[in-house]
């Protein structure tokens, strides 16, 4: 039989066909040897520069650290400034002219930006106060994320930037559990980073180590079974210790997302052997450390601070006024008036808190964005790294219900990497995703 022979200069091609597993085919050309087959399947994902790769892990980690205010600097006040800006730097003289716009998220970024800038637009020119300061702070993440979406499509991405989430987890709840400070009400977490953001960040690892333990459970050496499972009971006390019902609840969703989706014929034994062991560790920790149930009881009874109900309230109001181009990025300021607080508060909400900032326009391209990545995902369900970060993004859009999310980098993270999970993994039947990929199988 004749090779298969493939040619693309400076990428990666994966090809495989029907009932064929993956052959990597490197650089230039590349024969490969596959048995008689139907039509060939290609997807391509090109390597990005490692130095880039591994400066947004290091700026992801060193995220952590940004409650810490190092200079009075504008671009060099937190820990994580200096690497962002020279990983910036870095992505433009080795990307720029190369980046390609791929349909899909990366599509609805752009649109997005395109509508906070017009909202922008049209306050100044309707004499509004001008808040451009403020709008430096999105643009910030919004060219943060151009970087993540291109970095996340090298499959070395999933183990330096995820990775670099997960160990930035363990070690902050390490931090929480050794060096936490407890609050009035019970609450306890490490200092000065909001409690909330805290959990999220364990809920991210703590699905992450219970997708690995299923996933590599036949391959996994003892200690490092038993590695994964000190990582989840430290993940899970953490989140417990927040108090927060938010996590909880996102938290058990996400779980319960991930399980179903990852139940497999051939990780039958990890279902047999470790849930139960794992469900008991959940059931003990949860009865032990009450905190949570109790605040989720009360709150059924009326007897829990509802705040937020109030702030939301606001919000509905102030969003009235301003559909369109909202009350801009500082809008917090008249949002703790309208709550009778005397200061600025946040909206509690990541969805608010782009519609009451830039209005339903923006707002919808935010929700296109987040629907892309969930589809891209929702089509790869059965797979394991398509049900790792459904799971994810569950945790995360049920997340955003109560807090803010749109600066925090782990969620844009988060983001990037599930918007490229076909590239993590990929099977038959699904068409490729690379523009190059499509026109080379169509040529053929």
């Amino acid at each position: 039989m004749r090779p298969a022979t493939i040619w693309k200069p400076n990428s990666t091609v994966l090809s495989t066909a029907c009932g064929a597993g993956f052959i990597g085919c490197r650089y230039r050309r590349a024969p490969c040897e596959t048995p008689a087959m139907p039509p060939l399947f290609i997807i391509e994902h090109e390597r990005r520069p490692t130095l880039l790769l591994l400066l947004a892990g290091l700026f992801i980690f060193v995220s952590l650290f940004d409650y810490h205010q190092l200079t009075s600097l504008p671009l060099l006040r937190t820990p994580s400034a200096p690497i962002g800006i020279i990983l910036a730097l870095a992505f433009t003289v080795s990307r720029a002219l190369s980046y390609r716009l791929y349909t899909g998220p990366q599509t609805w970024l752009f649109l997005l930006i395109g509508a906070t800038l017009l909202a922008e637009m049209f306050r100044f020119l309707s004499q509004d106060a001008w808040q451009f300061r403020f709008y430096l702070q999105w643009l910030q993440i919004f060219i943060l994320f151009i970087i993540l979406l291109d970095l996340a499509k090298d499959p070395r991405a999933l183990h330096l930037l995820w990775g670099s989430v997960v160990m930035a987890a363990l070690f902050l709840a390490l931090l929480a559990l050794t060096a936490g400070i407890e609050s009035s009400n019970g609450r306890s977490g490490y200092e000065e980073i909001d409690l909330n953001l805290q959990a999220y960040l364990f809920t991210l690892g703590l699905i992450t180590l219970i997708w690995l333990l299923l996933e590599k459970l036949k391959s996994l050496r003892l200690w490092q079974l038993l590695a994964g499972i000190v990582g989840v009971a430290i993940l899970l006390l953490s989140i417990l210790k927040t108090g927060s019902r938010g996590a909880f609840l996102a938290m058990s969703a996400g779980v319960v997302v991930l399980l179903w989706f990852s139940a497999r014929q051939r990780n039958t034994a990890a279902y047999a052997y470790l849930l139960p062991p794992l469900l008991l560790l959940v059931v003990w920790q949860v009865t032990t450390n009450d905190l949570v149930l109790e605040r989720l009881f009360n709150t059924v009874a009326g007897q829990e601070d509802n705040s937020r109900l109030d702030i939301w309230r606001a919000a509905g109001y102030m969003l009235a006024e301003q559909p369109l181009i909202g009350h801009g990025p500082d809008f917090m300021q008249k949002l703790g008036g309208n709550n009778h607080t005397g200061t600025g508060i946040n909206s509690h909400n990541s969805y608010l808190q782009i519609l009451l900032a830039f209005g339903i326009p923006a707002f919808l391209c935010w929700l296109g964005m987040l629907g892309s990545v969930l589809w891209r995902c929702w089509r790869l369900r059965h797979t394991p790294f398509g049900a790792l970060f459904l799971s994810a993004m569950a945790v995360t859009c049920l997340f955003g219900m109560t807090i803010d999310l749109a600066f925090n980098r782990f969620f844009w993270v988060t983001l990037a990497l599930a918007a490229n999970v076909e590239v993590y993994h990929w099977r038959p039947g699904f068409p490729p995703v690379a523009p190059a990929a499509t026109r080379w199988a169509r040529q053929h």
